[in-house]
């Protein structure tokens, strides 16, 4: 280690920064620290995190790493002494979903209720939820129209897993669901034995380590780390921002439209020179994470009269999307075109009359 590169770039409140350096100590792993400012951010934070222009930010040798969770588990593949995550991937699985719910529902309303007032102050305050076991064998529950579920789908005929697939209305949820997945109440919900897991990520990565054959994620933990990283970006920017401009209308949905392509414009990038995202000469992680993007964007485009996927301006995406949908697990698993584009254009009427009779 005393050869290493290995800079941690932080802000001397932040907890994002804290739960990384505490990683590294109790590692054992030296590092230097880097103050940042966060309100005048300099361009050394702009350059090694040009995505999110946040704290923190870990450098190792040349590999520059963002988002704490996404850097803990790079720290935890690297240095192998004293292990973080559990051995058994069901508890892996459960310690990234809780630490994903912390962060998106406990640590929003926690913040929220020092931040407001009234009804929403109470509303943060009484968030609380619990799991309840079930006593199935490989099920997936989800929704006939559900990119998030269609990638758990997609992970296990990649893996050659069989299953039982189980339809849920998520306009008028069953009990199981609300019983499977309490805290969220959302598909995919995937049932192994006794193990109930939520959240579509969280489940391919549990797939992942339990059936071995035909990995996923690639075996190198810095690129582990940035499939993660591009996985969570196109969540979290594109599909927001994509979704958001076939439900707006005027300047909501211009700026939606610019903030799509912007994102895509990074994606693209990761794509130079190769077939498939993790550079293989077949479907992995970042490929099955982001493969709504090959049939469901297209179908957004023309619901929302935008043309997102210009091949000119997209060729590496354009190419990769014709071998992704071409590719007969992926093929042969697609919702009908027609049912779709009917499905969503009933969706964008009921946003468009919301948003008539609200006044904006």
């Amino acid at each position: 280690m005393a050869t290493e590169v290995i800079k941690l770039v932080g802000f001397w409140v932040s907890p994002f920064v804290f739960r990384v350096e505490w990683a590294l100590k109790l590692k054992g792993v030296a590092f230097e620290y880097i103050e940042e400012d966060i309100f005048n951010k300099t361009n050394r934070l702009l350059e090694l995190n040009p995505v999110h222009k946040k704290v923190p930010v870990f450098v190792h040798d040349q590999k520059v790493i963002a988002e704490s969770f996404v850097i803990i588990e790079y720290i935890d593949e690297t240095w192998t002494q004293n292990p973080l995550l559990p051995q058994d991937p069901y508890q892996r699985a459960m310690a990234r979903f809780w630490a994903r719910f912390a962060e998106e529902k406990l640590m929003e309303a926690a913040w929220t209720s020092i931040c407001s007032k009234g009804e929403q102050k109470e509303r943060a305050e009484k968030e609380k939820t619990k799991l309840r076991m079930a006593t199935e064998v490989i099920k997936l529950v989800g929704f006939w129209v559900s990119p998030f579920v269609f990638r758990v789908e997609w992970a296990l005929k990649l893996k050659g897993v069989a299953f039982e697939y189980i339809e849920e209305d998520i306009f008028n949820k069953t009990n199981r669901l609300l019983e499977l997945n309490p805290v969220h109440k959302k598909v995919p919900v995937f049932v192994h034995d006794q193990k109930v897991i939520a959240e579509s990520f969280v489940i391919i990565e549990y797939i992942d380590e339990t059936w071995t054959q035909n990995p996923l994620l690639p075996q190198d933990p810095y690129q582990r780390a940035m499939a993660r990283f591009w996985a969570r970006f196109a969540e979290e920017k594109l599909m927001e921002a994509a979704w958001t401009s076939i439900c707006s209308k005027g300047e909501q949905k211009e700026r939606a439209e610019k903030e799509t392509i912007e994102a895509l414009e990074k994606i693209e990038e990761q794509l130079k020179g190769k077939k498939y995202f993790g550079g293989d000469d077949k479907i992995g992680y970042l490929d099955i994470a982001i493969g709504w993007i090959s049939y469901w964007l297209p179908i957004w485009g023309e619901v929302g009269s935008f043309e997102i996927l210009d091949p000119k301006k997209f060729p590496g995406i354009s190419a990769w999307k014709t071998r992704f949908l071409d590719h007969p697990v992926i093929r042969d698993s697609l919702p009908p075109r027609d049912k779709m584009l009917e499905y969503f254009h009933k969706r964008n009427q009921e946003w468009y009359s919301r948003l008539d009779s609200s006044g904006k």
